[in-house]
């Protein structure tokens, strides 16, 4: 299964695949299956995906799966600085203060980079905005 970001919940909209969305890493808290969509939430770890079968996404999908991730960042990013802005300092300031610097990280996937791993047979890892570009390229060369 490839992986992508949460548009994949959209892609399903559109198609029949099935679909897996995962928050966090440790400490499995839910675990359920509806349909095609499977879901699982742990208590701790890093951030959510979604993986599906990319095999008959189009380059369309594949740019709006691509994307999705760091606009939803950015809105995440948003939210944040606003609450940061309105919250008295102390605990919760600065739990908003780290909120806000993994959403800049995360919106920063947007920036077109390939990463190869040194190890043979490891595939390359392509950041969104990577992704976003080859979808892009594909839809240019289709019109």
């Amino acid at each position: 299964m490839a992986r992508a970001d949460s548009a994949g919940l959209l892609l399903r909209e559109q198609r029949d695949d099935e679909v897996e969305l995962t928050v966090g890493s440790v400490g499995k808290v839910l675990e359920a299956q509806w349909g095609s969509l499977q879901v699982r939430v742990d208590a701790l770890g890093g951030q959510g995906q979604v993986s599906l079968d990319g095999a008959r996404a189009t380059a369309r999908d594949m740019l709006l799966i691509s994307l999705a991730g760091p606009a939803a960042s950015a809105c995440g990013l948003v939210v944040t600085a606003v609450a940061l802005a309105w919250v008295p300092p102390g605990l919760v300031h600065d739990a908003l203060w780290v909120a806000m610097l993994f959403s800049v990280a995360a919106t920063l996937s947007v920036v077109p980079l390939a990463v190869s791993r040194a190890a043979p047979g490891r595939p390359e890892v392509r950041s969104d905005g990577q992704l976003a570009l080859a979808a892009a390229r594909v839809l240019w060369q289709l019109r």
